[in-house]
């Protein structure tokens, strides 16, 4: 299975060959409910750490959510607009919500690990 990422906000980040999948922790999706209505960045956007990225809404709260590393966006998970719910579901696997070329490694490699992500959100 391909290596995660997490930002202190619940983004993760997988990087896979030319590209990096970007999604939600579970925990975060925990934390916001049921999700009803996902708005994911538009293919082309360059996006940068720090900017909102996709916007969730969901029963207990909405959120803009920021991309974890700079990057293009190239695909989208097209899936969840139409039915947001699947993150619930999972989260951490089929719904991914983007990925984006051109990002840099380094900057990936400094996001938390599984394990620090884990034990940064059990401190909590």
């Amino acid at each position: 299975m391909t290596e995660k990422r997490y930002t202190k906000n619940g983004e993760w980040a997988s990087w896979d060959r030319d590209r990096v999948v970007v999604g939600l922790s579970r925990t975060a999706v925990e934390a916001l409910g049921e999700i009803t209505f996902l708005e994911p960045p538009p293919v082309g956007k360059h996006l940068l750490p720090g900017s909102p990225a996709f916007t969730i809404e969901a029963v207990k709260a909405a959120a803009d959510f920021e991309t974890p590393v700079e990057g293009t966006v190239v695909l989208v998970n097209e899936i969840l607009r139409a039915e947001p719910e699947l993150l619930n579901a999972d989260p951490e696997g089929k719904a991914w919500i983007f990925a984006i070329v051109d990002a840099d490694r380094g900057a990936w490699e400094s996001l938390l690990d599984e394990h620090a992500y884990q034990d940064w959100t059990s401190q909590k």
